[in-house]
């Protein structure tokens, strides 16, 4: 018998992620070019091809997309060096991985934008730039603290190495060139390979941070 029941008409339903994804991309992508003030419900929902009711189905308003944003940009935890290093010769490859992973993530076109967003005036901007901290640099300075804190029972850490030093470490090998990305003097990673500059600074503390060589 052939089936009678008739054709659905009108669009196929997108699926929510989908939707989803595309607000989000959109935001960055406007916040990015045209900064917080430009990146209205409106404008999101017209540069995505949109009605402005599908975005309203998600954020009561512009400062909870924008803090979804950022929650999502910070969702993925910080990727420690992996094991215990077995040799102080592999302290600083490893050590190396880990600044060069966390440097995508933080050093991405995506978070140097959240950067100069949060370094602008607006309503509620205190309550995002907590956020940005604690799940970003903050969390990363927490891990690596406790990573030394490994290598120092495993007699791998020089002992006169303290557990703030790390962030004078994470200052010198993120938080320069993110202040140069955000001048636009560099552009982001991946345009620009962070792993010269990371391998720079850690020959810099190697002599502060390893036991001594053997003689």
């Amino acid at each position: 018998m052939p089936n009678t029941m008739p054709a659905r008409r009108g669009r196929p339903l997108v699926p929510e992620q989908e939707l989803l994804d595309k607000i989000h991309a959109t935001t960055i992508s406007l916040l990015q070019a045209r900064g917080y003030e430009a990146t209205t419900i409106d404008e999101v929902a017209r540069t995505a091809g949109m009605a402005k009711k599908t975005i309203y189905r998600f954020y009561a308003n512009k400062d909870r997309l924008i803090e979804q944003v950022i929650l999502l940009w910070s969702a993925s935890i910080v990727p420690l060096p992996g094991e215990i290093p077995a040799s102080r010769d592999a302290v600083l490859p490893q050590l190396e991985q880990m600044l060069c992973a966390l440097a995508q993530r933080v050093l991405s076109a995506e978070a140097v934008a959240l950067y100069k967003l949060l370094q602008t005036p607006f309503t509620g901007r205190e309550a995002l730039l907590a956020l940005y901290r604690a799940k970003g640099i903050d969390n990363a300075r927490r891990l690596l603290r406790e990573w030394f804190a490994t290598l120092r029972a495993h007699h791998l850490l020089n002992p006169h190495w303290q557990p703030e030093d790390g962030n004078h470490l994470l200052s010198m090998a993120i938080a320069a060139p993110l202040r140069d990305m955000a001048l636009g003097v560099l552009p982001p990673v991946p345009q620009t390979d962070l792993r010269p500059h990371i391998r720079s600074v850690l020959h810099f503390v190697a002599p502060l941070l390893l036991t001594p060589a053997p003689a």
